[in-house]
């Protein structure tokens, strides 16, 4: 300034390094890959410290540090320590209403489920204020969670964010804290003994229940004094199935059923999901999809559509007739537990992660058809899967005029490694193979 210059002269030293990936093998769509981003051959850095020319600075070099980092943060933990005076009135109106501090919790978390909307499934910063996501109602999921949190504490509850990555973002770090690798925010409540997961950034989720794709193994704690790690492992995450079938010799010579299926809480909630984006179409036309294909159903309702925190249950009626033959072929399942194998490659790259353990069950209650006898009847099986990995149960048994079959597909465990690939294929070819098995009637 005022025509004076200065100059500075700086001596540095640089060392360049390269780093080479040689005969990489190319990346292969494989089905039951909760992401391809975590197979990619790829090498990552992320900054350790920083020199200043006098002294070095660790960058959040364990979770403690980055807890305190985040915590310090004008987008994230200072909303916790900033005036929210704007807050209490509504806290206090649910604390009128819920003097239970379970009741308070449930109630405030179906407040936001309810009544806000989230703009972005994908950012755990706030990008204005909680004061601003409050007055218009919306915010991303990070934002909703953290305004859950906020009001949890002004009611005197012990909550905190938690960090994790979604499914389809793939895996992050458990042992370094690479903030980057995380997409999404939760909230964990304690109270008693009792621990809640809470996210109410999802309107049809209800109070204590995470969406599948939270469960992707590690997460987080943002706090001071326990920054604690969490594992949401899919195969803690378990979906149950049921579906009632009773078939009854009707008076006009055919054979009339009524079919009872309930979800698991996972399919549910996609089926809950689907009848909201279907904007007022025809629910019944929709709910068809999980009916059998080839079988009219009739009569069709479903139960528990707004229960959020039970599965729904389709119930609907259907007809068959032997139309007089000689010889009558009936597939007691009507739908198949497996429609087909869903592993039909000779082998494997990447391990096989199943979105959740599974369990269902498939119950036949049957008259043998008026003018008829039981001439063939599949056999009773028990397939294993590993050691305890899982089973199939084909359990059939008839006498003079009725059938019973129950069947029961069990998977233990939802991730395994591609080493286990040939049995897991085997297995389930062995019970798409077995669904195919029919009845056989003669008539008298």
């Amino acid at each position: 300034y005022g025509g004076q210059e200065e100059r500075l002269n700086v001596n540095t030293y640089t060392n360049n390094r390269r780093w080479v990936m040689k005969d990489l093998k190319p990346l292969k769509a494989e089905s039951y890959v909760s992401s391809e981003r975590n197979y990619i051959d790829k090498i990552e850095f992320q900054l350790s410290q920083v020199y200043d020319g006098e002294t070095t600075k660790d960058v959040m070099s364990d979770w403690g540090k980055a807890s305190q980092e985040l915590l310090s943060r004008e987008d994230f933990g200072l909303a916790f320590t900033e005036d929210a005076s704007w807050l209490q009135d509504k806290v206090k109106e649910i604390s009128n209403s819920n003097p239970d501090a379970i009741q308070f919790a449930q109630s405030a978390y179906n407040y936001i489920r309810d009544n806000f909307n989230c703009t972005n499934y994908n950012n755990f910063y706030i990008k204005s204020s909680l004061q601003n996501v409050f007055k218009s109602h919306s915010g991303n999921v990070g934002e909703l969670n953290l305004l859950l949190v906020l009001m949890l504490r002004q009611r005197g509850l012990a909550a905190d964010p938690v960090l994790l990555s979604t499914r389809e973002n793939g895996f992050n770090f458990p042992s370094y804290p690479i903030l980057d690798k995380f997409n999404y925010l939760i909230c964990q409540m304690k109270s008693g003994d009792n621990v809640y997961y809470l996210d109410c950034s999802h309107k049809l989720l209800a109070f204590g229940l995470l969406a599948g794709n939270c469960y992707n193994g590690n997460a987080r704690v943002v706090n001071t004094l326990n920054p604690g790690a969490l594992n949401f492992s899919a195969d803690s995450l378990k979906e149950q199935k049921l579906v009632l079938i009773n078939i009854s010799n009707s008076d006009n010579g055919n054979l009339a059923g009524t079919v009872k299926q309930t979800p698991g809480m996972s399919e549910s909630y996609n089926i809950r999901e689907a009848l909201v984006a279907s904007q007022g179409g025809d629910p019944l036309k929709l709910l068809k999809n999980y009916c059998p294909v080839d079988i009219p159903a009739t009569n069709l309702t479903v139960d528990s559509l707004k229960n959020l925190a039970s599965p729904v249950t389709i119930n609907y009626d259907v007809k068959f007739s032997a139309n007089g033959a000689d010889i009558f072929y009936f597939n007691p399942l009507i739908f198949h537990i497996v429609p087909k194998n869903p592993f039909t490659s000779d082998t494997r790259t990447y391990p096989v992660e199943i979105p959740y353990c599974i369990q269902d069950v498939y119950i036949l209650n049957m008259d043998v058809p008026d003018g008829y006898r039981v001439d063939e009847l599949p056999k009773s099986i028990r397939l294993r899967l590993g050691d305890t990995d899982g089973q199939f149960e084909y359990i059939a048994a008839a006498d003079k005029n009725h059938i019973q079959l129950r069947c029961k597909l069990t998977i233990n465990k939802a991730n395994f490694d591609a080493a286990d690939y040939e049995y897991l294929r085997n297995f389930f070819a062995a019970v798409v193979k077995k669904q195919s098995e029919q009845i056989v009637f003669k008539k008298l």
